[in-house]
């Protein structure tokens, strides 16, 4: 082997040699970078919060709404936890086992309401289950029925009551988006005077009843006629009780009026259905039986006014 080649030999091997260590240096270098910015991130990153399997519950829904269920059916969810949870890809599968797709977030201690085209929720017999986005059931009701197509709802009484039971359940007047306790604290427009006798200016009434064991106290509620004027109101009714709210001038209109009751949030308490009274005398529009609401014209009765007391229904 001639002295060049040998040369040209030791040249490759000196600089494979060189290759070599530079490339395990930088390894070295690259591993220990690694490991130092994965340090880093696990002291200042941490990750998203997983949901409690059972926090997010179905509160209340309505199958069988007032009017076409078309457009009015819902489902409220409820966050009881005092953090935000992440609603993504989850689903509500309803008892047919169809399912309609949820993605929100709801901050702590609130509500959302989704409505759904339908008719999706059958008035028979319906259970939802909540799925979360791993299809695991976080929640879910027990087979309900709703065949009343009026305002009333199944909903968790006292409010996100779960048990597990069929008595955390009751079908009582719609809360959509708050408190189903608010079902508790409810009042009834029980009796209305379109048209007193002799002259209506500071002559009407609206007598409004507690159904519930419970005082209410409705200060800042109002009421509403059909011309969109409101009127406020101040004061408590005891279980039971009754209470005149006399009106100033002529509020009501003796064709065609509606009396509709507001909280302080204005949401619906309660209404009438659209009245006429054109006997100037002393017959009124009342509930019989006291606090009958079907939403259904066979509520209401036209006879003599029992102002403050049962309409002996």
């Amino acid at each position: 082997m001639s002295r060049e080649i040998k040369k040209i030999i030791l040249v490759l091997l000196i600089v494979c040699f060189i290759l070599i260590g530079v490339l395990g240096l930088y390894f070295v270098i690259d591993e220990r970078y690694n490991k130092d910015e994965s340090s880093s991130d696990e002291s200042t990153e941490k990750p998203p919060a997983k949901y409690p399997e059972n926090q997010l519950i179905i509160n209340e829904f309505e199958p069988n709404p007032k009017g076409p269920d078309s457009v009015n059916e819902y489902v409220e969810l409820y966050n009881p936890t005092n953090q935000t949870l992440w609603v993504m890809d989850w689903a509500i599968q309803n008892n047919k086992g169809d399912r309609h797709s949820l993605s929100s977030t709801i901050s702590p201690y609130r509500y959302v309401v989704w409505f759904i085209s339908g008719p999706w929720l059958d008035n028979s017999a319906e259970r939802l289950i909540l799925l979360n986005e791993n299809r695991v059931i976080i929640d879910s009701t027990p087979i309900l029925t709703d065949i009343s197509d009026n305002h009333y709802t199944w909903s968790r009484i006292p409010n996100a009551m779960d048990t597990d039971s069929d008595s955390d359940w009751a079908f009582v007047h719609g809360t959509r988006g708050r408190s189903n306790n608010e079902s508790q604290g409810r009042l009834i427009i029980n009796e209305i005077e379109l048209n007193p006798t002799g002259s209506d200016s500071d002559n009407e009434w609206v007598e409004l009843f507690n159904p519930t064991n419970n005082s209410i106290n409705f200060t800042s509620w109002y009421l509403l006629n059909k011309d969109d004027n409101g009127l406020s109101l101040a004061g408590s009714i005891d279980p039971g009780g009754y209470e005149i709210i006399l009106l100033s001038g002529e509020w009501l209109n003796n064709s065609k009026e509606k009396v509709i009751l507001m909280n302080p949030s204005s949401f619906e308490v309660d209404s009438t259905l659209v009245k006429t009274d054109s006997y100037d005398d002393d017959n009124t529009w009342q509930r019989i039986p006291d606090g009958a609401d079907t939403d259904s014209d066979s509520d209401w009765v036209f006879q003599s006014s029992t102002k403050g007391y049962s309409n002996y229904g």
